[in-house]
């Protein structure tokens, strides 16, 4: 079944730059002169290469949101648009800071940039610091830098919307010194190993430097750090450092992976962790990541009341993210960011949070499984993930069906390869459009309902699980399972009124043909019937109403045509993408895009069915070849 429950989200240095301003950050993005280390604007001139009159660079520093510096009106796109900050005496500075306009106006938001340095050895040279791109909107972006000292600082605007640029406050950061001392004692940005030598040895002096940085200062963000350095200096407090560190899958936004393949459903870009937290608990992120880069998000779920919408969203920030949860749940990671918004994958490591059984196809052993199935486990959750299946049900449901959790999502995997040839997906493509989603799968319990597939998920009462659990149940009686994971891949295009839980069903005759089973269609029942419909000169498939009936239609295509009839379909559709103003408009498009992959006028067999054809459909099929063998009357539906 399908139906719409939907849920409406929402470099190493440049890591440790932001660790001190994870509590200071909200208020210096309004006001950035709260922030200890912002240079006054005292200290520094800015200039610009153009400017529309009244709307000056002096506007970008005078403290006023509700003005802004603007490119000349009458010669949009002529970039760059530069603004040049000389400062009186050179400055270690680490980020700028950008404030868009703010008076409802969109030209001039800044999607484009580079910054530049000029060297302060008196040879006044220029070295290009950062370029990246902003997100459109209002809001305040920080851009990082390389630490280091400039005696003047060039913006380049390379793009901005509507051909210009605009800006309503910039401000610069002087470099935090002693942060930076506290994160040079680590390699990386989740704070899970110590720097060594060349020979892989810690520093002889690194303790003493520890010591003398606490001494320094009592700021407890670096307290934090060094208490972090002092625990990887055993053995045991470096590998479970190591032991907590995840890299961040890359994935595109699901809204738009279900608009570019076409498909009417969006998958799950969660991505499990095998953490959870109780009610105010009190737990540390560290995520390594490109501060100028679109970040991860951090969910949490409590799916034990079977209510998809008890979610939360946790914003993370580079460095170290002192957190508090504002219910129990299981912590999954939200990155809709493929590789193309972030270049790197970034990591994320935790601290004081809680582990409930996760089996993780290749990577957890037997051993390892019953391990976590024997200790005690609070959230009374448990999940079983591959790289395109996430599993999430009670325990008790997990300890009363499950068998094997390996031979359960090699199963799944069986089953989503299957239904990715029916789809004509080829990850070797050169056309991305044919490539395999991205996302995942997510299958969880719920109490209303019997099966159901929406947006994000499909859901199993927690009576009807055992299909899910059980591998021998999932081969021999998969038929629910089957059904719902093919609605996650049913395309719009040809999903015309009353075939919603008709063409769904090509998936899932696809999966007993690959097992060899009996057809569910392949009955003397429903032959019968199918030969009464066929003498009945008043039919019309729009009206009929029986699923697995009409099912007869979309699945002799297959049988005549062969197995690659459907792949090639599917190919077709994504690669002639088509916007249809009603369903009428698909079914006539459907009729075309059959007679044209089977290399047939298709007229004959459609008018069996009782699928109302326009004359001017008539007249673009009838250019095949003609249909010589009656194949609607080929009712043995096991033997395609």
């Amino acid at each position: 079944m399908k139906v719409d429950f939907r849920w409406n989200s929402s470099s190493i240095l440049g890591s440790f730059l932001i660790l001190f301003f994870t509590a200071v950050w909200a208020s210096a993005q309004e006001k950035p002169e709260a922030a200890e280390f912002r240079i006054p604007n005292s200290e520094f001139t800015l200039s610009a290469n153009a400017w529309e009159p009244l709307e000056e660079i002096e506007k970008a520093a005078d403290g006023n949101p509700q003005t802004h510096w603007h490119s000349p009106w009458k010669k949009a796109g002529t970039y760059p648009y530069s603004i040049e900050m000389k400062f009186r005496e050179p400055q270690n500075v680490d980020r700028l800071w950008y404030l868009p306009r703010q008076d409802g106006g969109k030209n001039g938001f800044i999607l484009q940039y580079e910054v530049w340095g000029q060297k302060a050895d008196g040879s006044e040279n220029w070295e290009k610091l950062q370029t990246g791109k902003l997100p459109y909107g209002a809001a305040s972006r920080f851009i990082f830098l390389k630490p280091g000292t400039w005696s003047a600082l060039r913006l380049n605007i390379l793009e901005g919307v509507g051909g210009f640029g605009s800006i309503a406050e910039l401000a610069v950061f002087r470099t935090d010194e002693l942060l930076q001392k506290a994160s040079g004692l680590f390699t990386d940005g989740t704070f899970s190993a110590l720097k060594t030598d060349a020979d892989g040895n810690l520093p002889n002096d690194l303790k003493e430097k520890i010591d003398a940085l606490r001494k320094e200062t009592e700021r407890p963000d670096i307290q934090k750090m060094l208490q972090c350095a002092e625990t990887l200096l055993t053995e045991e407090g470096k590998a479970a450092a190591q032991k907590n560190v995840l890299e961040v899958r890359r994935k595109p936004d699901p809204a738009a992976e279900s608009r570019f393949l076409q498909l009417g459903m969006r998958w799950s870009y969660f991505q499990p962790t095998g953490r959870n937290v109780e009610a105010g608990q009190k737990f540390t992120v560290c995520l390594e990541a490109d501060p100028n880069e679109p970040l991860p998000t951090l969910l949490i779920q409590d799916l034990r009341t079977y209510d998809w919408n008890k979610i939360d969203t946790l914003t993370l920030q580079t460095g170290w993210n002192e957190l508090e949860a504002p219910r129990a749940g299981i912590l999954y990671i939200m990155n809709p960011h493929d590789e193309n918004a972030q270049k790197n994958a970034p990591r994320i490591r935790f601290e004081n949070v809680r582990l409930h059984p996760f089996f993780q196809l290749g990577k957890t052993s037997a051993e390892e499984w019953k391990a976590m199935m024997e200790k005690e486990n609070p959230m009374e959750m448990v999940e079983l993930a591959s790289s395109r299946v996430l599993l999430t049900f009670s325990e008790k449901n997990v300890r009363k069906h499950l068998d094997d959790p390996q031979k359960v999502l090699e199963q799944f995997d069986l089953l989503l390869d299957t239904y990715a040839r029916l789809m004509g997906y080829d990850d070797s493509d050169p056309n991305p459009v044919h490539h395999r989603p991205k996302n995942l799968l997510h299958l969880v319990e719920t109490e209303r309902g019997f099966m159901y597939a929406t947006w994000y998920r499909t859901a199993y009462h927690f009576d009807a699980v055992k299909p899910v659990l059980n591998s021998e149940e999932f081969i021999q009686n998969g038929w629910g399972p089957w059904h719902e994971l093919g609605h996650m891949h049913q395309m719009d295009a040809y999903e015309f009124k009353g075939t919603t839980e008709v063409t769904v069903n090509i998936f899932s005759l696809t999966m007993q043909t690959a097992l060899k089973q009996k057809a569910r269609t392949d009955t003397e029942w429903m032959r019968e019937k199918t030969t009464r419909y066929f003498h009945d000169p008043d039919r019309n498939y729009h009206a009929e109403g029986d699923v697995f009936m009409k099912l007869g239609m979309f699945w002799q295509l297959r049988m005549a045509f062969g197995e690659d009839f459907y792949p090639r379909l599917h190919r077709y559709y994504r690669e002639n993408r088509r916007h249809f103003e009603n369903d009428e408009a698909k079914v006539q498009h459907f009729v075309k895009t059959a007679s044209l992959i089977a290399g047939k006028n298709l007229e004959p067999f459609f008018n069996a069915w009782g699928l109302p054809m326009t004359e001017e459909t008539l007249q673009t099929i009838r250019k095949y070849a003609p249909l010589e063998e009656k194949i609607w009357l080929d009712l043995d539906f096991s033997n395609p």
